[in-house]
């Protein structure tokens, strides 16, 4: 789990600027303001992360409306290679 973990953060650092937050249930995942978190979750880890819309994507596991405007995501990555191109 920690190769997925290093890829994801090194994918999202391509992005622009990147901090995470390593708290008692997750890691939050900050550029200007906090968009993710990653939960570990035995053998997984789960991705939630926030968008103005929903989006609809066999990957997206759960969804939840945070806001009028924000819709929370939630996905599976199991192996370094669920870090791809579509996340």
């Amino acid at each position: 789990m920690r190769k997925t973990y290093d890829i994801l953060v090194s994918r999202l650092k391509e992005l622009g600027p990147l901090r995470t937050d390593a708290v008692k249930s997750s890691i939050n995942l900050v550029s200007r303001y906090h968009f993710g978190a990653v939960l570990i979750r035995p053998n997984h880890l789960r991705l939630g992360f926030i968008s103005d819309l929903e989006i609809g994507r066999e990957r997206i596991i759960k969804t939840e409306r945070v806001g009028s405007n924000r819709v929370g995501h939630h996905v599976k990555l199991s192996t370094p290679e669920d870090v791809n191109s579509q996340l």
